[in-house]
This record gives C-alpha cells, sequence and structure tokens, in this order.
C-alpha cells in the first residue's frame, strides 16, 4: 500500500510540473506575460493539460478526433492573447509558500483518493461506483482501438460517437506513459490534477480583489465544495425530494472538471473586458462535453441576438465563430458516420408531440425545474441581501450574467422537448449545474472581499457555517462510500498474476437484475477485474440472459444498447456466415477472439463444459461466493 501511495503521487507531481512547464514553454513562443501568481499558473496548467490530451487524442485516433477542433482555438486564443508584450524564458519552482500550498492540496486530495479505496484496513483494493469502472473501461477501449466510441465493442469496433473524452484521454495518456491501471489513474491522477487546476482557478478569481493571503488559499480550497444545496432539509422535503442533481460540486463529480475549468476561464477573460475570448472559452465546451451544445449554442446565439437589440451592438466575430464551431462538430461527427441521436432525433420527437403525456411531462420539466432553482436562490437571497450593495446596472449590463441566464434557460428548454429520450436530462445538468456552481462561487468571493466592514465577523462565519453545510452533505470522493468494505476479493491473485488484457463475466438473469448499472447497459463492472495493476477490460459473455424491462419505452433503450454488445454482435456476426452452433461454443470462440486470460464466475452461473479443457485455476472467494477462473 506504502508503495502503491508513493508511486502514483509521485506520477502526480511529474504530471504537474510537466504541464507547468508545457504552458511556460507555450508562454514563451507567444510571449505571453500574465499578472498573479495564481492566473498566471492557472492558465499554464489549463493550457498545459489541455494540449497533451489534443495531442494524445490526435495521436491516438490518426485525427479521427473532435478535440482537432481545439487546434484551432488554441490557435485563435494564442495569437489574440501573446506577441504584445516580451517575455523570456523563465521555468523554475522553488519552496515559495504558494507552492508549498500548491503541494499540500495536491497531496490532501490524493490522500482522500487513496483512502476512499483503501480506507486504511487493508491491502486490498476495492473500488465502488460503476461509472468509474466504464470510464475507465472507455478509457482503455479508445486508446486501443482508436475509436472514440462509448460502446466497449472490442470485437467489431467501429465509428466514433458523441461523449465527454476529454478526462479519457487524459487518463489514456497517462496510463499509456507510466504503464498503469486505468482505474486507478482516473482516480489517483486525473480527478485530484483537474481538482488542482480548477482550484488554482478559483484562486485565479480571487487574485481579481487582492494579492492572496494564506486564510484566502484555503478559502478557495473549501469553495470546491460549493453547491446549489446547503441545506440536509430541502432534499427531503416531498416537493423538493429529486433535487439530488444540486448536491454535485468540484469534488464529489470530477467528470464535470474540464467544464468548470473553461467556464473559469471565460471568467477570467471576461474580467479583462476581452469578450471575444471570453466566448471561445465557452465554445469549446461542446467539444468536450456534446451534451452541453444545445445549451452552449443556443445561450450564446440568444446573448448576441439581444447584445444587437439592446445595445446596437454587432458581434460580427463571436457570432461568426459559433457558427462556424457548430457546423465543425456536426460535419466531424457526420464525416465519420457518426450520430447525434443520444440527444436529437426529429422523427421520435415529432411523434410524441401529439401525445398528452408528452406536453404533461414536458411542463412538469420546466416549472418544477424552475421552482426548484427559485427556491434554492431565494434561500441564498434571504441570508445574503442584507449584505450586499445591489445595482439595478449590474444584471442588465454584465453580459457574462445574461450569457449563463441564457445557457440554464436553453437547457431546460431541450430538456422539456427532449424528454421522450431517457438521458435528455444530461442536456440539461451538465451545463446548468457547473453554471449555477460556479456563479454561486463567484458570488461567495465577492462577499467574501467586499462585505460591509461591521458585518466583517458575522458574513465570514456565515460563510462557513454554509461551506461547512455543503461539505457535510456530500461525500468528499466521487462515487465512492467512505465506509469500510465487507467484502474480500481477488486483488492480490490478480496483481500477482500480472492480467493485463481482458476479463469475461458469467452472471445469470438474477445477477443482472441486482446490478443497477445494468439497466442502462449490457457490461457489468467487477471491482477484482478493474483493479488489476495494468490495463484491463472486462467484458460480459452471458449478456444473452440480461432480462429486459416491462416498460417499453427502457425495453427499447435496453434492446438497442444489447445489440451493440460485443459477445451479441459476435454472435450475429458468426450467424450472419453460419459458424454459430451453441451459445457455449461462441462463448469459448469469443474468449479466445479476445484473448481473455481469466473469467469472473458469480456464484449460480454455471461454468460452460466447453471452457474446462482452458480452465489453469479457480479461485473461490469465501465471502461472496464468486470465483475467478485463470485461463491457460
Amino acid at each position: 500500500m506504502v508503495n502503491e501511495f508513493t508511486f502514483y503521487f509521485l506520477i502526480l507531481c511529474i504530471s504537474f510540473v510537466s504541464f507547468n512547464f508545457f504552458g511556460t514553454l507555450i508562454f514563451s513562443i507567444f510571449k505571453i506575460h500574465l499578472d498573479g501568481f495564481y492566473v498566471t499558473h492557472f492558465t499554464r496548467m489549463a493550457i498545459g493539460m489541455t494540449v497533451f490530451v489534443v495531442c494524445t487524442a490526435i495521436c491516438f485516433t490518426k485525427g479521427n478526433s473532435i478535440f482537432i477542433l481545439y487546434l484551432p482555438l488554441l490557435s485563435i486564443l494564442a495569437f489574440r492573447f501573446g506577441f504584445k508584450e516580451r517575455s523570456k524564458w523563465k521555468f523554475y519552482l522553488n519552496f515559495s509558500k504558494e507552492y508549498m500550498c500548491i503541494f499540500l492540496a495536491a497531496l490532501l486530495l490524493f490522500a482522500f483518493r487513496f483512502y476512499a479505496i483503501h480506507k486504511f484496513s487493508s491491502d486490498i483494493t476495492v473500488i465502488l461506483g460503476g461509472d468509474i469502472h466504464y470510464y475507465a473501461q472507455v478509457s482503455n477501449f479508445i486508446s486501443e482501438t482508436g475509436f472514440e466510441n462509448c460502446s466497449l465493442d472490442y470485437a467489431f469496433p467501429e465509428g466514433v460517437s458523441p461523449y465527454h473524452y476529454f478526462e479519457l484521454w487524459f487518463c489514456a495518456g497517462i496510463q499509456h506513459i507510466f504503464n498503469t491501471n486505468s482505474v486507478l489513474t482516473l482516480y489517483y491522477i486525473i480527478y485530484p490534477l483537474g481538482t488542482i487546476i480548477l482550484w488554482l482557478g478559483i484562486c485565479a478569481l480571487m487574485e481579481q480583489y487582492r494579492k492572496l493571503k494564506f486564510l484566502d488559499v484555503i478559502f478557495a480550497f473549501v469553495l470546491l465544495s460549493v453547491s446549489g444545496i446547503f441545506l440536509n432539509l430541502i432534499p427531503n422535503l416531498h416537493f423538493m425530494r429529486h433535487i439530488g442533481t444540486y448536491l454535485v460540486n468540484g469534488l464529489n463529480f470530477p467528470k464535470f472538471l474540464i467544464i468548470y475549468i473553461l467556464i473559469t476561464s471565460s471568467i477570467l477573460f471576461y474580467k479583462k473586458t476581452k469578450i471575444f475570448e471570453s466566448i471561445i472559452c465557452l465554445l469549446a465546451i461542446p467539444i468536450s462535453f456534446i451534451s452541453t451544445a444545445p445549451g452552449i449554442f443556443t445561450g450564446v446565439t440568444a446573448w448576441i441576438i439581444l447584445e444587437y437589440f439592446l445595445n446596437k451592438k454587432l458581434l460580427f466575430k463571436e457570432a461568426l465563430t459559433c457558427v462556424a464551431v457548430s457546423i465543425a462538430i456536426i460535419s466531424f461527427y457526420f464525416v465519420l458516420n457518426s450520430s447525434l441521436e443520444t440527444f436529437v432525433n426529429i422523427e421520435t420527437s415529432y411523434n410524441h408531440y401529439f401525445q398528452y403525456n408528452y406536453w404533461k411531462t414536458f411542463f412538469n420539466i420546466i416549472v418544477g425545474t424552475s421552482i426548484h432553482w427559485l427556491i434554492i436562490c431565494f434561500l441564498y437571497f434571504m441570508l445574503f441581501a442584507p449584505y450586499l450593495k445591489w445595482d439595478k446596472e449590474y444584471f442588465l449590463q454584465n453580459k457574462m450574467f445574461m450569457l449563463s441566464v441564457c445557457f440554464v434557460a436553453s437547457s431546460l428548454l431541450f430538456w422539456g422537448v427532449l424528454n421522450n429520450k431517457l438521458d435528455a436530462v444530461q442536456v440539461f445538468t451538465n451545463i446548468s449545474v457547473p453554471l449555477i456552481n460556479t456563479g454561486l462561487c463567484i458570488f461567495i468571493i465577492h462577499i467574501y472581499f467586499c462585505e460591509l466592514k461591521k458585518a466583517n465577523l458575522f458574513i465570514k462565519l456565515l460563510l462557513a457555517f454554509i461551506l461547512l453545510l455543503t461539505i457535510s452533505q456530500s461525500e468528499i470522493v466521487a462515487h465512492v462510500s467512505l465506509k469500510k468494505p465487507k467484502f474480500n476479493l481477488y486483488y492480490n491473485q490478480i496483481s500477482s498474476a500480472n492480467l493485463s488484457r481482458i476479463g469475461g463475466l458469467l452472471l445469470t438473469s438474477e445477477d443482472y437484475k441486482k446490478i443497477g448499472y445494468a439497466e442502462y447497459s449490457c457490461f457489468v463492472y467487477s471491482d477484482e477485474i478493474s483493479n488489476a495493476k495494468n490495463k484491463t477490460i472486462n467484458i460480459s459473455i452471458s449478456c444473452h440472459l440480461y432480462p429486459f424491462a416491462e416498460d417499453t419505452t427502457l425495453h427499447k433503450f435496453q434492446a438497442k444498447h444489447l445489440a451493440q454488445a460485443p459477445f451479441n454482435k459476435f454472435l450475429k456476426h458468426q450467424k450472419k456466415n453460419y459458424t454459430f452452433k451453441n451459445i457455449e461454443t461462441s462463448q469459448l470462440a469469443f474468449i479466445n477472439k479476445m484473448q481473455m486470460n481469466y473469467i469472473i464466475c458469480y456464484p449460480k452461473a454455471r461454468i460452460p463444459q466447453s471452457l474446462l479443457p482452458k480452465i489453469k485455476e479457480i479461485i473461490t472467494d469465501s465471502n461472496t461466493g464468486r470465483k475467478l477462473i485463470l485461463l491457460k
């Protein structure tokens, strides 16, 4: 355990220094100079990380990556922001208090992640949370096949599909360089490093008010936990029960980190009255997170129109860039034969327009969510209203505020329109939640630095109380319970066997019913496989036993995803070529094709007779009853 802690933390530190170095090099090439320690280092780190991710994606996909669209945006920012001041080459890391703060922040974030996995109870690694397993496997898949596709179809990889690939290419690049496990790389390196960059961004926002003191830096670290809800009582109210999304913050939902970082960059540009650069940062968000496209593009368009009618100012460059980026994204997926039907299907939506339930759901989404948000805003307003110097012109003249309102409103509208899609809620949450939390963060920073002198102590105590409440109700580490594990797994056996390719899972129909994530995907994630030292994938080879839901809409959704399962596509390929005999024979052929060297067999699942000659060893877990089958 000590060796693992040291190894991954060392990689984290190396990554931080490397990105800072790359950012400094780019600053030197383009002669960019910034004022302020945290603004400079946030920008360097953000640029260094982005360039690394873009290069990784382009390298692995041979240019067929959506992140190729980052190149013109980065070039525009570099040329507009650079070549104005001379900057000498200067790169060093000293032991000043600022660097010590960064080091301690990295150590603290890493320790939280490490504790969440190990619990300090044993040498056996336990990772919970199906989403993280899935993300790790997608990272493995895209790096190994060179296709940005989240279907995990190793048998017949094809095409590309929209997804949030930024942190996954980040993981793939680090994993490729250091030969680390994808799940542990996400937990130990990608998420802490992204959180550190976001923390530097919050410090940069605070630095716009004054040079930061040590307590200010700590306060910025605590602001990572800011969310829309600060009272435990709120989600327990009958009308407010389904608002758990507002509990998401920069610490406990790290897949949003790139959105937070880009929003923060946009705000920093806006504060320097660089509107065009600010909007470019926002337009980069849909490239990283395709589900944010409806809210971003509609919001920017609405803002440009409002600006023209209110101030008679035509934002030609902003409008042209918005159109160019939207066309580029659609063209990329169109040329590579992808589909955006996850979020847009005109024919299906059109058929629903004539149904009463469709409009009832639309009304409930728009009205219900708006009331939820107004209640949350009202609670913050009641607490801080006495200490604000209200300026009626502020909200009308603040373009960033108007833009944020357009984002939230348009994303909410699109969610309502696409309510027949099970995952359409992401169109709203994936952009609205980071915007809301960032807005609250800026609001609190403004109060922190600009409150009335007489209320100085009280307002800071109030802020501390609210932040402690937000921390108390949301787990520090994403998707991980801080409770100690109650079961033993095969981590030591898998690690010692150095298994590094693909593992399979054998389950019964009842096993599928007990696994919640299987409701949306035919891939079941096993802790034992995901914790192997090297890159490892686990694919279910018994998805023909999958039990469909009785609900017609969900049944169709499950059937569509199941049809894309690697083993099912393998069966379809066999039947097409008339080589299919029976399921057991196909399972063996699939295992051989995938070069699997271990199988996890759930207690009631039957080991196929055809598999027996390939078995090298069977290890049974005394607590769970599951078997680890090592293959020859």
